[in-house]
């Protein structure tokens, strides 16, 4: 088991009350990944259409070592999804919007 900081358990305690009302999608990125980079843009084009109710969080892997540790993040990007302080989705590498979009219709998110 990882040791969370402070800040980072204080931090996923309030991630995890607020997937109680409202699911998170975690997006681990990295400042170096280009593919960080393109799944971020993915997930804000696929995430701001009006149908999906979902708060995204970005967690840059070397501010939050701990964090990512924690999760068993191995590559970047890495997406986790928490819904009722349960992870049901987690999946690395590229996903383009239309597979993004099939998963959060997967999970009634919207």
């Amino acid at each position: 088991m990882v040791s969370l900081n402070k800040n980072s358990n204080g931090q996923l305690k309030r991630w995890l009350k607020e997937s109680e009302k409202l699911p998170i999608l975690l997006l681990f990125t990295a400042s170096w990944s280009g593919s960080s980079q393109l799944v971020h843009n993915t997930v804000n084009s696929t995430v701001s259409s009006s149908k999906y109710n979902i708060d995204v969080k970005i967690v840059d892997i070397e501010q939050q070592a701990d964090l990512a540790a924690h999760f068993g993040i191995r590559q970047v990007p890495t997406i986790v999804i928490i819904q009722k302080r349960e992870i049901v989705e987690f999946f690395s590498g590229m996903i383009n919007r239309k597979k993004l979009s099939g998963r959060l219709q997967k999970l009634n998110i919207g």
